[in-house]
């Protein structure tokens, strides 16, 4: 070897989440690479900036990535974001917040009956899904990019 880098993909890539964010079904999420990389064959630098689109999923927040902006250079990729416990996605109790939303959904449902006010306001409640459900992700949480082929 002659000190040349191995430019052959990076499989599993240490990242992690950039700053304190609160994001939504559909979203994106700011990420921060942990190391060098080479990503579709083109190197990206440690601490690079990249964005992954989040999807709320079986008690899991999902977030895949297609492509990167690297200095003005869009960068297309398939990387899929994992836990530290090996698993796509990252951990998120979903299922208490629907729970939450359909016994506030019952309690008005009892309380007003069915009236024309009441089904306004039941749908409203009903409007509480995952598309409008917000999941709060810490600063710095430790997640792997694994590139799929």
């Amino acid at each position: 070897q002659t000190g040349k880098r191995d430019q052959s993909n990076t499989q599993s890539i240490k990242a992690a989440v950039d700053g304190n964010q609160s994001v939504r079904n559909g979203q994106t999420i700011r990420l921060k690479l942990m190391q060098d990389a080479f990503i579709n064959n083109k190197f990206v630098k440690n601490l690079a900036t990249i964005f992954a689109t989040v999807s709320f999923g079986d008690n899991r927040l999902m977030m895949n990535i297609r492509s990167i902006n690297i200095n003005g250079e869009i960068i297309s990729c398939n990387l899929t974001v994992y836990a530290t416990d090996g698993q796509p996605g990252l951990p998120a109790d979903l299922s208490s917040i629907s729970s939450a939303n359909d016994a506030i959904n019952q309690e008005v449902q009892r309380g007003i009956g069915s009236s024309r006010v009441g089904q306004v306001i039941s749908s409203l409640f009903r409007g509480s899904n995952r598309n409008t459900l917000k999941i709060k992700v810490l600063n710095n949480h430790q997640i792997i990019l694994v590139q799929n082929s």
